[in-house]
């Protein structure tokens, strides 16, 4: 992985690190070019591994100056939620099996507006823009932080889980009244410049 990071002359490049039940993969273009990062953790037990997880994903903020990326356990109490609404980012990816996973950071998602909070969130300075400092500072997260560009906030010290979905659920949608729902699905009338 730091091999790949440090190769900054290629125009694309791709990597994938397979752990027991964890796969982490990104993929990244130069500074001129739209990016992509997405990680897929299998199996419930793999939670423990979503620490490190934001850990990372925060350094390839920092490094790389993206404009949104998350962190986030699916849970099945979300799904339940999620589905019936048709919200953009939580899609049905196996029909025969039922596999449901989230999918986001495609820009032509984004310009609906961000789909919802996750456990972990990181608005580069497109969208630091749009909110305001001032503003995401004073929003109900749990913790925040700045990495290079990037303001970091956490709706819940802890990833959600089944037992604490309707606690975090609340938290998130108080933290998106506190940033203003213009800039979410589905009302989505207030997003940023998206152009690369």
């Amino acid at each position: 992985m730091d091999d790949a990071l440090s190769d900054w002359l290629s125009r694309y490049w791709f990597v994938t690190r397979p752990a027991e039940k964890m796969q982490a993969g990104f993929i990244c273009g130069s500074r001129f070019f739209n990016s992509s990062g997405h990680w897929t953790i299998k199996g419930r037990s793999a939670t423990e591994h979503l620490p490190g997880l934001a850990r990372l994903a925060l350094d390839l903020a920092e490094r790389l100056g993206g404009d949104y990326g998350l962190v986030h356990p699916l849970t099945d109490s979300e799904v339940a939620e999620a589905l019936p609404a048709a919200r953009p980012d939580i899609a049905v990816t196996n029909s025969r099996t039922g596999a449901v996973t989230i999918s986001t950071g495609h820009f032509v998602g984004l310009r609906e507006g961000l789909p919802t909070l996750y456990w972990a969130n990181i608005l580069g300075p497109r969208y630091r823009t749009l909110f305001g400092d001032r503003r995401l500072r004073e929003a109900s997260w749990a913790r925040t932080s700045m990495h290079g560009d990037a303001f970091v906030g956490f709706v819940t010290n802890d990833p959600p889980t089944d037992a604490t979905w309707l606690a975090f659920r609340d938290r998130r949608d108080t933290i998106i009244r506190d940033l203003g729902p213009a800039a979410f699905w589905p009302d989505g009338t207030q997003i940023p410049d998206l152009s690369i």
